[in-house]
């Protein structure tokens, strides 16, 4: 492997690749995929490199067996999201020592998928088909196939009727509002609003969205979630407001408006920014629009972000209880890419490799030493 290779895996994990760099580097570890080379092994266990590589190479070997089943992104994404992944998350350890062996429970716990409740403002709710992807609501509410959900003969004023679409952890589903707005609610998420619009397009967020506002003039369309108001006449972006956590909205098309209750702030983003609330107040930043709606793909992108927000992120979608028996406060923070249609053990078997940590699981317990 020659010196400009290793130059470059230095520079990808520090992130000052620039994006020909990045390409070069990822094009080389495919050559390897395409000819069916192997890396020779080392004579030094603690060879970093070699060990890494080895586990790049594996890891994109199993992402090519999949690429069939990639929804959009294609096999090479594919590939090269699970090379960020194991290089971002792994060097660090694998220049310490080997890693450890941690033995993880037999049985499998699958990933999330499509489940929810729809509950009507007299307290009655219905849960959802787990084969369909999304209901449409109006008079009549249906799934997207057009098969019925609830059917309503009598002479009600479905303006005032109000309902909410809530997943339960391991859930996600869509909605079609009956102005026409799209919405893609993720895992432990709780959306509220009236069954029909009347003179206003309001609805109240718990949790993660990602909209597409249908657009109509001099009607804005209004998200109340926690600490924010968004208000917007057409647009992509998307909403993250869970509780006890840091409440992000980005924005991929249009433009919205959002204002910081709490701190009495209004701020227009632009299409690519983010608005982030800390204890500090807010602030803008520029992000990848496209990694931070990655979710609703069945992809879990990490821009520098804490093991710990990671760990919520793992019991929201696989409905697992995650108990930190260690103190985490030492270890990098992460960026990488992963699907997350893989089982909870694949996940945490991609972790341990790169993470002195041992993952303990039982039942739909996970415990962390």
């Amino acid at each position: 492997m020659d010196k400009r290779i290793d130059e470059l895996l230095d520079a990808y994990l520090e992130g000052r690749c620039t994006a020909e760099e990045r390409q070069k580097l990822e094009s080389h570890y495919l050559h390897y995929l395409d000819e069916r080379r192997s890396i020779p092994s080392s004579q030094q266990v603690n060879d970093s490199y070699i060990h890494t590589h080895r586990h790049i190479l594996n890891e994109i070997e199993h992402a090519e067996a999949k690429r069939s089943k990639s929804k959009s992104r294609g096999w090479y994404w594919a590939a090269a999201a699970v090379l960020v992944f194991t290089v971002g998350l792994s060097v660090w350890k694998l220049k310490e020592s080997p890693e450890p062996v941690v033995d993880l429970t037999q049985h499998e716990i699958a990933p999330g998928g499509n489940r929810a409740t729809l509950t009507f403002s007299d307290g009655s709710a219905m849960a959802l088909e787990e084969g369909k992807e999304g209901i449409v609501m109006n008079q009549d509410i249906v799934y997207q196939d057009g098969s019925d959900v609830f059917k309503d003969d009598s002479d009600a004023h479905h303006k005032d009727r109000q309902v909410s679409l809530e997943t339960p952890r391991g859930g996600t589903y869509r909605v079609t509002l009956s102005d026409g707005t799209k919405v893609w609610l993720n895992a432990a998420s709780k959306l509220q609003y009236p069954q029909v619009f009347g003179q206003e397009r309001s609805v109240i967020l718990s949790g993660e969205a990602y909209f597409e506002v249908a657009h109509q003039d001099n009607k804005p369309f209004k998200v109340v979630a926690d600490k924010q108001t968004i208000e917007v006449l057409g647009t992509k972006f998307n909403v993250r407001s869970y509780p006890r956590e840091v409440d992000r909205t980005t924005l991929l098309e249009g433009k919205v408006k959002v204002r910081a209750e709490e701190f009495h702030v209004s701020k227009v983003l632009k299409p690519g920014q983010q608005m982030v609330w800390s204890k500090d107040g807010v602030h803008v930043v520029e992000v990848n629009a496209q990694d931070v709606t990655a979710w609703k793909e069945d992809i879990l992108v990490f821009q520098q972000d804490d093991l710990r927000d990671i760990l919520n992120d793992i019991s929201r979608w696989y409905d697992v209880d995650v108990v930190v028996d260690r103190d985490l406060g030492h270890l990098p923070k992460l960026t990488g890419e992963i699907p997350r249609n893989i089982s909870l053990n694949e996940f945490l078997k991609a972790l341990k490799l790169h993470y002195n940590i041992t993952f303990q699981l039982e039942g739909r317990r996970v415990t962390i030493r």
